[in-house]
């Protein structure tokens, strides 16, 4: 029985096949939710909170990342192995309904930006990227893109690789549009979103340190990136800024529990 339990484990974390219709099943979220199950191994499933909550946010196989965590178990000795079942059996069923039932932070998260009037022979209005990071400038989760949406045949989205940081971190794995992210670019000016946290999953992250980072990039022109830090979860109201040199302006934050 310890075999078959050990050999059933192993069959449900090898990696599934990435799907062409979704943006979330790629090999980078099939290697977070890998490397996710070594750390809840390494840590005796300490962490396993916290990891609830970062499948949740990063659309993770809640069941793989376990059961990748079990087969280290299994590899380690099968008394692990038994001691990871167990915790299985019991403690996860309990977090994981405590998950479930904890109440909603939800919060209001308002962003404005300032796009720069420039004077120069030939003006293109940028691409502007928005995102959320963790403490270790790790990618969280994607607010808003604007790109040229008009441009036939989708080609607007050839130069969204020249907002670098934002591409190596996310945008090179999705297709675009992307429903309730990507949008049009913007006229010089003071522009605002809005972003309701339990409507974007938000309220889901794990209390901590986070930034918004906003990346500009402007064909025949510059790039530039910046970061606003902010605490999660907001128990009271917050406000930051961060003023940017060339291709953006002042960048302003406010989280409103």
């Amino acid at each position: 029985m310890l075999m078959r339990l050990m050999s059933d484990l192993c069959t449900i974390a090898q990696p599934a096949a990435p799907c062409a219709s979704s943006n979330f099943f790629t090999q980078s979220h099939l290697a977070y939710g890998n490397a996710l199950g070594d750390n809840l191994f390494e840590n005796d499933f300490h962490l396993l909170p916290n990891a609830l909550a970062l499948c949740h946010v990063r659309r993770l196989n809640v069941v793989r990342v376990l059961a990748r965590a079990a087969r280290w178990q299994a590899s380690a000795s099968p008394f692990r192995l038994l001691k990871g079942v167990r915790f299985m059996h019991v403690r996860y069923s309990f977090l994981l309904g405590a998950a479930l039932t904890s109440p909603v932070l939800a919060a209001d998260l308002a962003v404005k930006v300032e796009i720069p009037r420039l004077t120069v022979a030939e003006y293109h209005r940028p691409y502007v990227a928005f995102w959320i990071e963790d403490a270790n400038q790790s990618f969280v989760q994607n607010l808003a893109v604007w790109y040229d949406v008009k441009m036939k045949n989708n080609d607007g989205t050839k130069w969204l690789k020249d907002m670098r940081q934002w591409w190596r971190k996310s945008g090179r794995e999705l297709t675009m549009p992307v429903d309730g992210v990507s949008g049009a670019t913007r006229a010089p000016g003071e522009h605002t979103l809005s972003f309701n946290t339990k409507k974007t999953a938000l309220d889901k992250l794990p209390a901590g340190e986070y930034a918004l980072v906003v990346e500009a990039a402007r064909e025949v022109g510059g790039r530039e990136l910046i970061r606003v830090p902010f605490q999660w979860p907001a128990k009271s109201a917050q406000a930051a800024s961060a003023q940017g040199e060339h291709e953006l302006g002042k960048i302003s934050l406010q989280l409103k529990p």
